[in-house]
């Protein structure tokens, strides 16, 4: 369960989950205690970002980011309004079901998308190594959604370009 230490621990479920782990600097004004960026191994490589924000000592927010492809998001233009946010809110609708309490956000709107954010909170008298990991597999799996449902929605590059992961 949560103790004082509770980066200290973090770090170490981290590790013996066999992820990559990395303290990021955090600059004096950021909104955040600190940052710790895990990611997993293997041919599909997911980065999940887990942070302390200042003054909320009671949660710990677990976030991936992902950019959209160009190539995805020159297709998507091509599609009327209506076919657009058909298939964002399909996705959006997918990414709910797979975690319903992971907040979803798809920037700048779900018309034109150019990132999308999932989150996953933990708070304090829940933060186990078993929840954290739950955690960071419900993101990875969010991950590996949104781009098979791009690749598969709009097709792969032949160039190399694909939707990826950003922080």
């Amino acid at each position: 369960m949560f103790n004082l230490g509770a980066k200290e621990d973090i770090m170490r479920w981290l590790k013996e989950e066999d992820l990559e782990v990395n303290e990021i600097s955090v600059p004096s004004q950021a909104p955040v205690e600190w940052v710790i960026n895990a990611a997993t191994m293997g041919p599909l490589k997911v980065s999940i970002s887990i942070q302390k924000p200042k003054g909320r000592s009671e949660r710990y927010v677990c976030s991936l980011g992902v950019m959209v492809a160009e190539e995805h998001k020159q297709k998507l233009s091509k599609l009327s309004e209506k076919e657009r946010v058909s298939m964002t809110s399909e996705l959006l609708r997918n990414l709910i079901l797979l975690c319903p309490s992971c907040i979803v956000i798809f920037q700048p709107d779900l018309n034109r998308v150019e990132s999308i954010m999932v989150t996953k909170i933990i708070y304090k008298e829940r933060l186990t190594q078993s929840e954290l990991t739950d955690a960071i597999r419900l993101l990875t799996n969010s991950y590996s959604m949104i781009v098979s449902y791009f690749s598969v929605k709009l097709g792969v590059s032949q160039e190399g370009g694909h939707t990826v992961m950003h922080m």
